[in-house]
């Protein structure tokens, strides 16, 4: 579904913008990030463009990328509801450690 994708490098791009911003106001120095997201370009991205003493989690085990449904996804979606319990329980384990 055509509607469905998004330009990668302007979300990414807007959102970095906003965590900096959000970041200055609150006088931040050292930021940690939490990457949730489906794509496995995603934390590389951000690994790559955050600003200097920012840090990305790394996930001590990478789960794959669902086959069907999606790990995240908008609120009140019925998507992630195709996961197994197994399948969910282990992705908010990986995403907490």
């Amino acid at each position: 579904k055509k509607w469905r994708h998004i330009d990668f490098e302007t979300i990414a791009n807007a959102t970095l913008a906003a965590m900096r911003h959000h970041a200055v106001v609150s006088g931040a120095t050292k930021v940690t990030v939490f990457v949730a997201s489906d794509s496995g370009k995603t934390r590389p991205w951000f690994e790559s463009h955050v600003p200097e003493g920012w840090s990305v989690v790394r996930p001590g085990r990478v789960l794959p990328r669902p086959e069907r449904g999606v790990w995240f996804g908008e609120a009140m979606s019925p998507t992630n509801a195709v996961l197994s319990q197994k399948e969910r329980d282990e992705a908010m384990a990986e995403a907490v450690a």
